[in-house]
């Protein structure tokens, strides 16, 4: 007969997207950050308000922080986000 084998203690076994994504929110929290969503829609709200030009300088701030090989990603969704022409 085979020994059956241990079950991993809780700590080894690998959490679902879903459980980081909870421990990630909740350490944002207790540390008093605030929602990013809520977050999002405030800078979305205020993005509306900037000219095209100040929308575009900003787009440009954001690329210049980000590393080359990620930039045409973030240029993607930073456009959408500040509702810039693609």
């Amino acid at each position: 007969m085979v020994p059956s084998m241990p079950r991993p203690p809780i700590a080894d076994r690998p959490q679902t997207s879903t459980e980081r994504t909870r421990a990630t929110r909740a350490r944002q929290q207790a540390a008093g950050l605030p929602d990013r969503e809520k977050v999002q829609r405030a800078i979305a709200k205020a993005s509306t308000a900037l000219s095209e030009a100040e929308r575009q300088s900003l787009l440009a701030a954001v690329l210049d922080s980000v590393p080359a090989d990620q930039r045409e990603g973030f240029e993607t969704a930073t456009r959408a986000f500040l509702n810039l022409p693609q």
